[in-house]
């Protein structure tokens, strides 16, 4: 007697019907990924809209004669500080997006580095790192960092508000006000970020990305270090005049207290933050941060005598 087919009769090239359904599920399955990348990582632009780039400014540096740090000016005049009420990524200590206008100054080209601020510990201007009352040499993934050799380029880290003050008078400094911290990373054109507002990618910024493990973690992008990055490493990231890091790494103290609806009633001409209050403002991100938490509007808070291993600062000098 023959043997009955036993093929699906339903099925033209001899696959069952459970066999293309777990075809479909696989192909709906890297659909959904692909898409879900391609949203992720396009959802910051959506809502940005679009802006009109500033005309490219002839970058001018200078060395500062203290501490032999590269210094770059921003030029005096009006720039949009803040952001827009219609973008749905804005925190509210963002709103509104207004006007100001500052005098020229000088800014720091990178993040003070640890050698740098080893020249000041030595001269008796500074403390050593230090947080809660114990000397931190370390940074969160590094036993020896501020000590090593190998890391001498990198951003000094365990520095309180009142620490980066000391520094920056020791260089015949000061520390930025918010205003100018903005201005120096986004140029007058209202961008989202010191590059433009294209999205985050790994030759930009040093941000949370695959190689960390945070739920905000930005898994598109691999920027090649798990905590700190050396200052300058990403000069696709270069501000319109040519500071950088001035989106991730760490953050940077400024010199302003920190006031939750400031921006409702700034003043307009070279604002230097409120009298008084609890918390001095850090700007910029850090390695922790998502590629939202770096952009050149968001602000952060901090009592001015902590310190972590994702905290640094950068000076300026009037014109």
């Amino acid at each position: 007697m023959p043997l009955l087919n036993k093929r699906n009769p339903h099925s033209k090239w001899g696959l069952d019907v459970s066999g293309l359904i777990g075809m479909g599920f696989v192909l709906l399955l890297l659909l959904f990924i692909a898409l879900n990348s391609h949203f992720r990582f396009t959802a910051l632009l959506s809502s940005a809209g679009k802006y009109h780039p500033m005309d490219p400014v002839e970058i001018s540096t200078k060395t500062s004669p203290v501490d032999g740090a590269e210094m770059v000016f921003v030029p005096s005049g009006p720039f949009l500080m803040g952001s827009l009420k219609s973008d749905k990524n804005a925190y509210q200590n963002e709103i509104p997006q207004h006007e100001v206008t500052l005098d020229a100054f000088w800014i720091d080209k990178t993040e003070v580095t640890n050698a740098s601020y080893a020249k000041c510990v030595q001269a008796g201007a500074c403390d050593p790192p230090q947080a809660f009352g114990m000397l931190k040499p370390n940074s969160m993934t590094r036993p020896s960092y501020y000590d090593s050799p190998d890391f001498q380029d990198y951003p000094v880290v365990y520095v309180n508000w009142t620490m980066a003050q000391d520094y920056c008078q020791w260089a015949g400094k000061r520390l930025p006000t918010e205003a100018e911290w903005e201005k120096a990373a986004r140029g007058t054109d209202g961008r989202m970020y010191p590059w433009g507002n294209q999205n985050v990618a790994g030759d930009l910024a040093n941000l949370a990305d695959e190689n960390t493990d945070y739920d905000w973690s930005f898994k598109l992008v691999n920027d090649g270090y798990l905590d700190t990055s050396p200052v300058g490493n990403y000069p696709s990231g270069a501000s319109p005049y040519g500071a950088l890091d001035m989106s991730g790494n760490v953050w940077e103290w400024v010199s302003d207290w920190f006031d939750e609806t400031y921006y409702q009633d700034s003043p307009t001409d070279n604002p230097a933050g409120p009298l008084q209050g609890e918390f001095r403002v850090l700007r910029g991100g850090c390695w922790q941060s998502s590629n939202w938490g770096i952009r050149a509007a968001v602000r952060s808070r901090l009592e001015p005598q902590t310190a972590y291993s994702y905290i640094g600062f950068r000076c300026v000098s009037p014109q």
